[in-house]
């Protein structure tokens, strides 16, 4: 029978070997395991695992490093961070860095099965108590990235806020409709905004942040809550 394989990176050798331990329970096969962080990457490349558990806070080189560099380097590796806490720069860090699962320090050994589905892929998981600041995160993120918009861009999103359609864009701002929806696509780009109708959910979300001076869209920065998109 097929095993799929891992490896587990963790600053404690005791739990590193529990770590060890339990995914072996699991079916997975363990073919290696590392404490430091350099030591790490360097196996993950050479081995080419199916999985690894990479603990965020590694001495040398830490989990985000070894995670962006499996990613550089395209490695088919599936990943699962572990944190020691829920601090929120580290879970923005794990967003920006789209890791395939979380797994908590609080969360106890056997919360590790729910990082895998019934064949023994990584599915999605995080802890019930961290999804609401994860989507917290996410929007905030979003947020972030409004700054990467061009003027043109930031003024389309502005106007697709008010439910301009895109004949309606192209001829306010005496533009073809196709450059109008070029940078549509470029915006949803820049944003990683995925799904039907999800540019106009986000620009009307978020429109009361653009504000409009001189005939420029501007970015405000006043905190502020807005809906899911």
């Amino acid at each position: 029978m097929f095993m799929r394989t891992i490896f587990i990176a963790k600053t404690e050798r005791l739990l590193c070997d529990a770590l060890c331990s339990c995914c072996t329970s699991l079916g997975l096969k363990v073919i290696g395991s590392s404490t430091d962080g350099r030591e790490s990457l360097d196996l993950i490349l050479q081995l080419q695992p199916d999985f690894a558990i990479v603990e965020g806070g590694l001495p040398s080189i830490n989990g985000f490093e070894i995670i962006e560099q499996l990613k550089r380097d395209q490695v088919n590796t599936q990943t699962i961070l572990y944190l020691q806490n829920h601090n929120p720069d580290f879970l923005r860090k794990a967003l920006s860095l789209n890791v395939n699962s979380l797994l908590f320090a609080e969360d106890g050994l056997e919360k590790l099965s729910q990082c895998f589905d019934e064949k023994n892929y990584v599915s999605p998981f995080v802890n019930h108590r961290t999804e609401s600041r994860v989507k917290e995160l996410t929007f905030d993120t979003k947020q972030d990235l409004l700054n990467s918009l061009t003027p043109a861009q930031l003024k389309i999103l502005a106007l697709v806020g008010t439910h301009k359609t895109m004949p309606e864009i192209a001829e306010k701002l005496f533009i073809s409709p196709h450059t109008v929806n070029n940078h549509i696509a470029n915006i949803r780009r820049k944003l990683d905004l995925r799904g039907r109708g999800v540019v106009l959910k986000y620009a009307l979300a978020i429109k009361h942040k653009l504000v409009e001076i001189d005939g420029k869209v501007l970015v405000s920065h006043n905190s502020y809550d807005y809906s899911p998109v």
